[in-house]
């Protein structure tokens, strides 16, 4: 995966191209995750640790950028880049639900369609930052991050 990365100081600044960065996905695999605790819910007797099978992609580049998708009552992507979390559930990509649905976005001189978008958050917490979005969809996977609203990574995908 290519993304053109774009900067800008502030918001009274223009975006500047920066760099161009790879990511190489090497291979993926089941990972086993342990979900809940002992006693997690005891009104249904789940006295015992849930373990789930993800699917976890071993990705190498310049910034530590991992994708996981879980195995949970519905499923959900997890991306994490640059210490902000993306959760992108299955419904998202079939469904014009929640304020997810983005309908289209241009990259280049192209449009793609049903794009979906998702707040980020930092790493291992729950609270969205306004500026900070995934872009994806169903065809084409990621295709821009914003983050922050200075740093935008940006899909090459021809």
């Amino acid at each position: 995966m290519k993304f053109n990365v774009f900067h800008r100081d502030s918001r009274f600044f223009p975006y500047v191209f920066r760099k161009q960065e790879t990511f190489i996905i090497k291979d993926t695999m089941i990972k086993k995750f342990e979900t809940g605790n002992a006693n997690w819910d005891p009104v249904i007797n789940c006295n015992d640790s849930i373990i789930n099978d993800y699917l976890v992609a071993d990705i190498t580049g310049p910034e530590k950028l991992t994708c996981l998708l879980t195995n949970d009552s519905y499923t959900q992507l997890n991306i994490s880049l640059r210490g902000m979390s993306y959760n992108a559930a299955d419904f998202q990509y079939a469904a014009h639900q929640l304020g997810y649905y983005d309908d289209s976005i241009t990259i280049g001189n192209t449009k793609y369609n049903a794009v979906s978008l998702c707040k980020g958050a930092p790493d291992g917490t729950y609270n969205y930052i306004d500026s900070t979005y995934m872009f994806i969809n169903f065809q084409q996977g990621i295709l821009k991050f914003i983050i922050n609203d200075t740093l935008i990574y940006q899909r090459v995908l021809h």
